[in-house]
């Protein structure tokens, strides 16, 4: 409902995220059916914001697609940081390909410790739970942190350096 009122006003998940005060990134997860990566403030300013009325939810409680843990596997979901700017995220490149790297610096709250944004635990293209250390999902192969090559104007290569730089100064901070 909310992606086809943002489309039929003409506006992009970038414009919408920078009006509503949130990331495009959780825009993104939440047209995707990831209910919980927006607060639900952020909700109700962007309905506004597209004039949609949002339905009456009378005590149901959103859910998540359920995951059946892998065999022997009881270790709790590995949480992280959807957003490709957060320190939290370790940069690499592969060819001309961005990857990030969550490094688990978010924390297991419900917010970034690094940067505040609600994290995830949960692959945003299929929903399966996110492994361990590692950049994509390892049920359909998605990014786990998207970049967003297609918003980003210059240097990916530059951003990359900027962003380690920032982590190597916070870790020395430490």
């Amino acid at each position: 409902m909310i992606r086809q009122a943002r489309i039929s006003a003409g506006m992009t998940q970038k414009t919408l995220a920078e009006n509503s005060g949130c990331k495009q990134s959780a825009v993104s997860m939440f047209e995707a059916g990831k209910r919980d990566a927006l607060a639900y403030d952020s909700i109700v300013k962007i309905a506004g914001l597209l004039k949609v009325e949002l339905p009456k939810l009378e005590g149901e409680r959103p859910r998540e697609p359920v995951h059946e843990p892998a065999h022997g596997d009881l270790r709790p979901p590995f949480s992280f940081c959807p957003g490709f700017e957060c320190p939290s995220n370790a940069a690499y490149m592969v060819g001309a390909t961005v990857f990030l790297l969550p490094t688990g610096a978010a924390g297991g709250g419900k917010r970034c410790l690094m940067c505040g944004e609600a994290v995830s635990a949960l692959c945003h293209a299929c929903g399966a739970p996110a492994s361990r250390q590692a950049a994509c999902c390892a049920e359909c192969g998605a990014a786990l942190v998207p970049f967003p090559h297609a918003d980003f104007a210059g240097s990916a290569a530059e951003w990359v350096r900027f962003h380690n730089d920032v982590l190597e100064k916070l870790r020395v901070k430490s």
